[in-house]
C-alpha cells in the first residue's frame, strides 16, 4: 500500500492512500457521492464494548486515526480512516448527557500526543443507552463547536439494542449517514456442529 502525506490548501494534512484492501459496507444504502467513514473492525468493537460497559451514564471519548484521499480516483472526496480510539476520562454524565470536562480534554489531547502522534481527532463517539440512535440539540452543539472540521463524524450507539449510527456535516448540517466501512475484518471459521 503506498501513503504520501501532501499539504493541502487549509494546511491540514492528508493522507493519499488506497481504500483498505478488505473493506466491507455496512448500511442501507451504499452511494458513491457520500462521504466515507472507515472503521477498522477491531475498534468498532472496542468503542461499542466500552459503551456498554455502563447503561446508566452516557460513556464517550474520540476517534482517532487519518484524513485520506484515494490514490486510485482522481475524483475521490476526502475520507477517513479510524483505527483507534481514546477514552474519555474525567466527564460529567448522566442516562441522558455527556460533557467533556478541561480535564477530559486535557487527558485526550495528552493520550493523543503521546500514543498517535502522527494521527488526527477524526470526531466523537457517545451512547444513548435506551434512548436509539440520534444527535441531540446538545450532540449537534458538540459537534458544530467541537468537532466542526469537515471530516469529523459522531458515532452514536444505543448499547440496549445494539444499534450504531455515523453522523457527519454536508451542505451546513449534520446528518446521518446511510452506512460506513468496516475493514481489517477479523474473520471466524464457523463453529463445527454436532
Amino acid at each position: 500500500m503506498k501513503i504520501d502525506i501532501q499539504d493541502s490548501s487549509d494546511k491540514e494534512f492528508v493522507k493519499v492512500s488506497d481504500f483498505p484492501f478488505d473493506f466491507k459496507f455496512i448500511g442501507s444504502d451504499e452511494n458513491p457521492e457520500d462521504f466515507k467513514i472507515f472503521i477498522k473492525q477491531e475498534t468498532l468493537k472496542s468503542i461499542d464494548d466500552y459503551l456498554s460497559s455502563d447503561l446508566n451514564n452516557e460513556l464517550g471519548g474520540v476517534l482517532v486515526g487519518d484524513v485520506c484521499k484515494n490514490s486510485e480516483d482522481e475524483n475521490c472526496k476526502t475520507y477517513i480512516k479510524i483505527d483507534n480510539l481514546i477514552i474519555a476520562k474525567h466527564t460529567n454524565s448522566s442516562l441522558s448527557r455527556l460533557t467533556f470536562t478541561h480535564e477530559t480534554w486535557e487527558y485526550m489531547n495528552d493520550v493523543l500526543e503521546k500514543d498517535y502522534p502522527d494521527k488526527k481527532i477524526l470526531g466523537w463517539f457517545h451512547s444513548h443507552p435506551g434512548h436509539t440512535v440520534f444527535m441531540s440539540t446538545f450532540d449537534i452543539f458538540i459537534q458544530e463547536n467541537f468537532f466542526n472540521m469537515d471530516y469529523m463524524t459522531a458515532y452514536v450507539f444505543d448499547p440496549t439494542i445494539k444499534e450504531r449510527g455515523f453522523f457527519y456535516k454536508k451542505e451546513g448540517k449534520i446528518i446521518r449517514s446511510n452506512g460506513y466501512y468496516l475493514y481489517c475484518l477479523l474473520y471466524t471459521s464457523p463453529s463445527p456442529r454436532d
